[in-house]
Order: structure tokens, then sequence, then C-alpha cells
């Protein structure tokens, strides 16, 4: 095992559809769920390095985001919901959650066969929600004099919330990263904080994802 330092941090890693690229301090990364599921997290932003912790501070994610299109109504009595992946395809079964002007959940609906859901109208929807697992969640005003166009991108992207990750390097070429934590928070200790989240992975039998350097760029959408 090579002792990691900080300078080692440079370039780009990649395995399958995982990758993690740095730049200077800043770092992108699109890891699948190291659960096992299809979910794909990713994120950007700053990082920072605790002997062999990895902390990654996230900002506004600067690629493809879900997204919304009104249009006019087209009912009187009901507001159209449809809800697409962003390759246009229609999406069953995605959770759309009617908010009032405090965030909080009037009803849910589930999109039909066809990616729609019928909300009646109502003045104290405020707020629409959308959500599934593995998507990339969205949320905006509700107009009752509009219908709305959804398309959601199948990303679970992190913003504004520190991601903890273990890195080793097994070799020059390789970089060993696991995921920790994704809403990570250290009020106290955080060589504490982070050796708890590493004892409590492993106890899960967590295992690392092993990324190899690629020497061209890594281009995310």
């Amino acid at each position: 095992m090579l002792q990691l330092s900080a300078q080692e941090l440079a370039g780009a890693f990649k395995e399958g559809n995982d990758s993690i690229s740095f730049a200077g301090n800043k770092v992108i990364f699109s890891l699948s769920d190291f659960s096992g599921l299809s979910n794909i997290k990713t994120g950007e932003g700053e990082f920072e390095q605790t002997g062999r912790y990895l902390l990654v501070h996230t900002n506004t994610y600067s690629g493809e985001k879900s997204s919304f299109e009104p249009s006019d109504a087209t009912l009187k009595d009901s507001t159209v919901i449809k809800v697409v992946s962003n390759n246009h395809y229609v999406l069953p079964g995605i959770l759309v959650e009617l908010l009032n002007k405090s965030h909080k959940t009037i009803a849910g609906k589930v999109s039909d066969e066809n990616g729609i859901v019928y909300v009646e109208k109502d003045p104290k929807i405020v707020h629409i929600k959308i959500s599934a697992l593995g998507y990339d969640e969205i949320e905006f005003p509700y107009n009752p004099q509009q219908d709305y166009l959804v398309s959601v991108v199948k990303k679970d992207i992190i913003e504004n919330q520190t991601v903890a990750f273990k890195i080793d390097k097994p070799d020059e070429e390789t970089l060993s990263i696991l995921l920790l934590s994704d809403e990570f928070e250290a009020k106290n200790n955080l060589e504490k904080a982070l050796e708890k989240l590493d004892k409590r992975a492993a106890k899960n039998n967590q295992l690392p994802k092993q990324l190899k350097k690629v020497y061209i760029p890594i281009y995310y959408r």
C-alpha cells in the first residue's frame, strides 16, 4: 500500500461507469451506489484530505439535472403533469407530491403508465415536488393555469453537502474509494467521526471500488 498524499490526488480515475476526476482543489465524481443498488451518486466541489479520508464539499452541480417545462393548462379543473426521462421516455411510478406554502405535503400521487398525474386544482397547492429512488429530485412553484412536462435525470445529485470517502492507493495506477457518508457533519472531533463511519462500513461489509487512472479527459453530462 502506497503512502497517500494530497499531491497524488490529481487526474482522473475510472472503472466501468464509476469515475472521479481531480483538478487542483476541485473534484467531480459519479459513482454507482456502494450498497449494490443501481443508483448513481454524482457531485462536484472542493476537496480536502485528512489522512486516508477524503472530504468533498459539494456545491451546485454543473451537469445535467432534472428540469420542468410549463405550458398552458389544457383542462379546466385539473393540472396535467407528465414525467419523462431525460431521453424522453415516459416514466410510470414516479412520486408527485403536492406541497403547501410551508413545503409540507398535502397529498401524493404516482404517475400512471403514461407518466401522467392529474392534479385537482386547489389554492392550497403552492409547490410541486417530484422524486423517485435513484433520480434527481426536483421541486418547483405551482401555477394552476399551467400544465407541466417534467424531465428527471437518473442520478442522485448531491449539492451543498459534505461527502466523506475513505481512499487508498494500492499502486500508482489505482485509487481505492469507499463512500462513508453523503451527509457528513463533524460537530466535534473530525478524525473520530470519520473513524466511526469507517468502522460502521467495515461492520456492514461494504467494499471499496477500485478505479484505474486514465489519461484521457472524462466528460460528465
